[in-house]
């Protein structure tokens, strides 16, 4: 948890910045949750089975500043 928060503080990431999570539920995906929270960026859950269109309207309706996500959700 505090591995990612430092992380994505030292990229500049601040309180009120909006993540997207892109990924199936994990340990890392609650570690990057809490990481995230912790630094008090907002963290958007994206369902794991979106695709195309509904996948994008999700990430840009949310305003993300980026988007985290699995190899193994990489189209």
């Amino acid at each position: 948890m505090n591995k990612y928060a430092n992380y994505y503080d030292s990229l500049g990431y601040r309180k009120g910045d909006v993540v997207a999570l892109f990924m199936e539920n994990s340990i890392d995906f609650f570690a990057l949750w809490l990481g995230l929270s912790k630094i008090g960026v907002v963290s958007a859950f994206i369902n794991s089975n979106l695709k195309l269109e509904p996948l994008a309207y999700s990430i840009v309706s949310a305003n993300c500043k980026c988007v985290i996500t699995t190899p193994t959700l990489k189209p």
